[in-house]
């Protein structure tokens, strides 16, 4: 797995080379850096953890580029859509070839909405893509017009029943971990 930091808001991109091949989750801008860390590699994957558009960015150019098709999950459609023309303009939202409410080979997808109506999380082998949905010892914004507050800790709750040695990987900032999330964010402590 490669991190990159990308995008205008250091987006956390990772880059998993599988079996299948690579899938790349939430390309948040600096699509050249992306497609020169991936090389010649067969791109069977685009993720988008949820539909703002400093994670989603790079979508059409990567898959113009490998011909690879895109995931979001279907209750982020019109999020994406105005997040784009907002912070975005000039650039066109992406229409997603798959919704991740069916699913995505090799991971479990987990509907942790709240930041946005379709955040999700991808959990593989003991490792936690979580998005903007939690940060190290913090959480993605909730003062959104499409976040729900309530919807978070709910989403929040449901991680924390997660094993405390899952490594998670968000969205932005460094690593952490379930356990550490459990002891140490506010947020999961004290509510919202």
């Amino acid at each position: 797995m490669k991190r990159l930091v990308v995008g205008p808001i250091m987006t956390n991109c990772y880059i998993l080379d599988l079996e299948d091949g690579v899938i790349v989750i939430d390309p948040g801008g600096d699509p050249e850096k992306i497609l020169s860390s991936i090389g010649d590699k067969k791109v069977s994957a685009i993720v988008a953890t949820h539909g703002h558009f400093d994670h989603v960015l790079a979508v059409e150019e990567l898959r113009r580029v490998t011909d690879a098709p895109f995931y979001l999950h279907h209750a982020d459609l019109e999020v994406m859509k105005r997040a784009m023309g907002f912070y975005a303009p000039g650039y066109k939202a992406p229409e997603p070839d798959y919704d991740l409410a069916d699913g995505l080979k090799g991971f479990e997808v987990i509907h942790t909405p709240g930041h946005t109506p379709g955040s999700v999380c991808l959990l593989r082998d003991k490792v936690l893509f979580s998005g903007d949905t939690l940060f190290r010892e913090g959480i993605g914004r909730y003062d959104f017009p499409e976040s729900d507050g309530e919807q978070l800790a709910r989403s929040l709750q449901k991680l924390m029943e997660l094993d405390d040695e899952i490594e998670v990987y968000p969205g932005h900032g460094p690593p952490t971990s379930i356990g550490h999330e459990r002891r140490n964010n506010p947020y999961v402590l004290g509510g919202l």
